[in-house]
């Protein structure tokens, strides 16, 4: 089980990620999904929209058991949608999962 990712800055599309006061080091390879405020996902870097289930899979498709998954939902995003990226992840082999944040002013 992994506990924590460090955070990344991905072009794609504009989310607004929640804030937490904590984050981890660098940590091993990774991909990231992003859910808009809309609930539509898209594995980075590819541009256009998919829904979640298709979209979240093609990350975990390169192979890798040891790769792990940045989610980047927009703070409004419904929790439906992360849910199903996490059950798509998941039914695609995927055990390595993080939820991306911005630190708060209290991060150290």
């Amino acid at each position: 089980m992994m506990a924590s990712l460090s955070m990344a800055v991905y072009a794609g599309l504009p989310v607004n990620l929640p804030q937490a006061a904590t984050r981890a080091g660098r940590g091993p390879e990774t991909a990231s999904v992003t859910i808009d405020h809309d609930g539509h996902a898209m594995p980075e870097p590819r541009a256009g929209r998919h829904g979640g289930s298709r979209s979240a899979r093609a990350p975990a498709a390169q192979g890798n058991p040891a790769l792990a998954i940045v989610i980047n939902a927009d703070g409004d995003a419904a929790h439906r949608h992360v849910v199903a990226v996490l059950d798509a992840l998941r039914l695609a082999g995927v055990s390595r999962m993080a939820i991306a944040v911005t630190p708060t002013s209290e991060a150290r």
